[in-house]
């Protein structure tokens, strides 16, 4: 069977080529590049390196004294065969690569520095309209701790019924943590060392399907440094069709001295939890979503159940889990498991939905537990229970915190004071603190009323301190919607010892509205209606130590919203920027403690703005070209100088000329009426531009200058093709010859007509007055 080339194979195949170091080989389906890779244009391992090499390309294109690029290009990538929609640039080990998504339906992976396209995603039957890229995590671990080797610096375990550690696993996608501890007789133990593996990369190395034994010395490093704290020799086998893996713990050398006698005991812990995959996510006008795999390009799963197109797709870890949202134009945006393809939670909207954003927001307090506290996950055992009262006919959730186990040390006696906060509905209530214990046993019930069966049951564990603040350990948050079902749940909740946060999903729709809602129970929080047009972008960002949200709208308005405020519906943002057309992305970035907004335009231009709401263009079309020429001073000169003349030659014509040498017939002279022509002309041309340059932002948003030009010049067109109608369609001829006869008809040189038309005009007087008389 052929191997499928994956994205490292390809990386390290075209660094080889690039330094000379291998012979030009076919990319898999690519074709071999034509012409070798310049070494200037050869991939650069580090990212540190890189950014250097792209700072000093752009210095080779910078205007002399003016610091601005005179050519901002640095790369094309090419390859699609229709509209790019998306992109997105993604870090894996230490490659960039840039992820495209075109109207011809497929993907594209490009390597950032050179170019070169290294895989393509093909699957979809419509374009593709959004993609992001998010590494998926699995919830299972697994811990063991092995016995203590007391007073030793090189520690002996080799003990085959108590040194072996087995492990089902359900996947070889996964992280080994070995730490080695010193057991302290009060207080912390000490951290010795940790040495961090890859199941597949640094112990199978291919051979999956088989039952390889490694064995060899592992150095223990501390954390965030090299230094080095001992060794381990340990021993891995793998049994494949068990999917099973056992870690014979041998002995260790060279450990620090940890006591003061100069020893230390040992004891390690190791933990084994799912390795973070990337995965690429797309979402495409043939009504679904695709999670696929970035090596081989092939799907993995389809989110099918929308109606209509989707517009845009989110990816985000949803209480420890990972959640794909999808947003589409059937007026919805839904919530599924990344990993089964379930839909989990339906949110309706009133209008198509064209963008989304996951922001997480954080309790107000710190993390108090490192990963090297928890030897073994700490859980708490809870019994939550739906109740209906008949005597006072209420509905109650009765919680029951029983015990604890595996809590973290959190003094330096080597113990832990812990207490419980329980939380439903906005009520909390609190349990006794139970005094030096990592097992403690609390059997205290709690009845909350004030609730709904879309809410959840938070459970904090703190850790009680004499003086300051208390320390938090760790949470968990417990839906009620399974008790609807079961009536009751009775079970041991792992702890989390991160922050509690809620989750929070924004919605930018085509009614003009953005909306905010509440994740955990599909609720509608909030609404952003202050555009004129349709919202085409949400992102977040933190300015000034609070969350933001940044609206961009079609009405070519891009708004900061304060988050802050607890009304549900707000119709005035912070702050805005505007734009001459609309807006189609914006994205929002603190860049050396300054905030950055970056927006791009369907007038082709890109902008950067600042606080104060201050541009700079970043990037011209041709449009921006066309309207700056316009606005330039020549062409304004020009236009006043055309303005000049008419007015000159309109009072010439008209009071300079004596009256017996004007034409009889009241026409206008064909040079007034070329100059007229040509002015009119001129202003045509002008209006004309101003709207290619322009767009749609030309006639939207409404400005009542634009709207009062383009009036003037279509009235003045109408009136000038009706005077000129007017003066060539009357019959004006020779009486001797017949011809016609063209502006202008003096009385000198042609009596008898001139007196015609007199007699003609003062007959039609006579009778009106006689009319009048009578």
């Amino acid at each position: 069977m052929r191997k499928i080339p994956t994205l490292s194979d390809k990386f390290s195949q075209l660094g080889a080529q690039a330094r000379g170091d291998a012979e030009p080989k076919p990319y898999g389906f690519l074709a071999t590049p034509k012409k070798d890779i310049p070494l200037g244009e050869a991939p650069i391992p580090l990212v540190q390196r890189r950014a250097e090499y792209l700072e000093t390309k752009l210095k080779h294109t910078a205007q002399e004294g003016k610091g601005m690029p005179r050519k901002c290009l640095l790369s094309t990538y090419r390859g699609h065969t229709n509209v790019v929609t998306c992109c997105k640039v993604r870090l894996i080990g230490s490659q960039e690569y840039l992820f495209t998504g075109s109207l011809d339906s497929t993907v594209r992976a490009f390597h950032l520095v050179t170019g070169t396209c290294i895989q393509i995603y093909e699957g979809h039957s419509a374009g593709i309209s959004q993609l992001d890229i998010h590494d998926i995590v699995g919830n299972i671990s697994q811990s063991a701790e092995s016995r203590v080797i007391h007073d030793s610096l090189d520690p002996v375990w080799q003990d085959v019924e108590h040194d072996i550690f087995s492990f089902k696993l359900s996947a070889t996608e996964k992280i080994i943590t070995i730490r080695a501890f010193s057991k302290a007789a009060v207080g912390y133990d000490d951290v010795i060392g940790t040495v961090q593996l890859r199941l597949r990369e640094d112990i199978l190395k291919g051979q999956e399907n088989k039952d390889p034994a490694v064995i060899g010395w592992h150095v223990l490093k501390v954390r965030d440094s090299n230094e080095e704290r001992g060794k381990l020799l340990l021993e891995f086998r793998w049994m494949h069709i068990e999917s099973r893996l056992s870690i014979f713990l041998q002995r260790g050398k060279k450990f620090p001295k940890m006591k003061r006698a100069g020893k230390a005991d040992a004891y390690v812990t190791i933990n084994i939890k799912d390795q973070p995959i990337t995965r690429l996510f797309t979402a495409s006008d043939d009504s679904t979503a695709r999670m696929w795999d970035i090596n081989t390009g092939k799907v993995l799963k389809t989110y099918v159940g929308h109606g209509r197109q989707v517009s845009s797709i989110a990816v985000a870890t949803v209480r420890g889990s990972q959640k794909v949202f999808t947003g589409s134009l059937d007026k919805s945006v839904k919530m599924w498991d990344a990993l089964t393809g379930d839909e989990l939670k339906t949110f309706e909207h009133t209008s198509a939905v064209n963008c989304i954003c996951i922001q997480h927001l954080f309790d107000d307090m710190r993390q108090d537990v490192s990963e090297e506290m928890i030897r073994s996950p700490p859980a708490i055992r809870l019994r939550i229970e739906y109740i209906f009262d008949v005597r006072e006919r209420k509905k109650i959730i009765e919680v029951a915190v029983e015990q604890a186990r595996n809590l973290p040390v959190m003094d330096t006696m080597g113990l832990c004071d812990p207490f419980v906060t329980v939380s439903l509905g906005g009520v909390s209530k609190t349990t006794k603190v139970l005094k030096r214990t990592l097992q403690p046993m609390w059997n205290e019930t709690f009845e909350f009323d004030s609730f709904t069966m879309d809410m959840d049951v938070l459970v904090k564990v703190f850790d009680w301190d004499r003086v300051g603040a208390d320390r938090y350990i760790g949470h968990v948050a417990a839906l009620l919607e399974p008790l609807q079902v079961h009536r009751r749940l009775h079970e041991w909740f792992t702890l989390d010892p991160e922050v509690n946060s809620r989750t929070r999903l924004f919605s930018g729709c085509m009614d003009k509205k953005a909306r905010m809602f509440d994740v955990r129970v599909g609720k509608e929080l909030r609404t952003f209606s202050a555009h004129l047009g349709a919202v085409t972008d949400v992102k977040m960002c933190e300015v000034m130590g609070k969350v933001q949200l940044f609206t961009a709208s079609e009405d070519g308005m891009v708004k900061l919203w304060d988050l802050s405020s607890n009304q549900a519906k707000l119709e005035n943002s912070s702050r805005s920027w505007p734009h001459e057309a609309a807006v189609a992305g914006t994205v929002p970035i603190i860049i050396y403690d300054q905030l950055r907004v970056f927006t791009a335009c369907k007038d082709a231009v890109a902008y950067m703005w600042t606080l104060p709401s201050q541009g700079i263009v970043i990037a011209e079309g041709w449009r921006q070209k066309l309207a700056k020429w316009i606005d330039s001073i020549q062409v304004s000169v020009f236009i006043l100088l055309c303005i000049v003349v008419d007015i000159v030659s309109g009072f010439t014509f008209e009071y300079a000329i004596k009256k017996e040498d004007k034409d009889c017939f009241a026409r206008d002279p064909i040079a007034s009426t070329a100059i007229t022509g040509f002015v009119l002309l001129v202003f045509s041309v002008e209006m004309i531009l101003q709207i290619m340059a322009h767009g749609k932002g030309f006639f939207w948003p409404i400005s009542k200058m634009n709207y009062f030009d383009l009036c003037i010049v279509i009235a003045s067109l109408a009136v000038f093709l009706f005077q000129v109608g007017t003066d060539y369609s009357q019959d004006v001829t020779d009486p001797d010859t017949g011809e016609y006869l063209p502006p202008t008809i003096k009385a000198k040189d042609y009596p008898e007509v001139c007196v015609e038309e007199v007699q003609g005009n003062a007959g039609q007087s006579a009778g009106s007055n006689a009319g009048q008389s009578a």
